[in-house]
């Protein structure tokens, strides 16, 4: 989806090179990459409460103490 936007950007003229040396294509490179950095931050937020460590917290209290025991 990103890549067809920016893709669309750069042929309405709107992302443009200024430089000849540096091309629009590597230009669009580093926005999607940029972009992708920005929707990692907030997928790592929903994986935290999507998927929290609590059901193996349990496992580790219940495990240990049915160690200590056992001996």
């Amino acid at each position: 989806m990103q890549g067809i936007v920016l893709d669309l950007l750069a042929t309405l003229g709107i992302i443009r090179s200024r430089y000849s040396w540096l091309a629009v294509e590597r230009i669009e490179e580093g926005y999607q990459n940029i972009l992708v950095c920005i929707e990692m931050v907030f997928f790592s937020i929903y994986q935290q409460y999507a998927y929290t460590a609590a059901p193996y917290k349990a496992y580790n209290k219940s495990s240990a103490a049915s160690d200590k025991k056992s001996k």
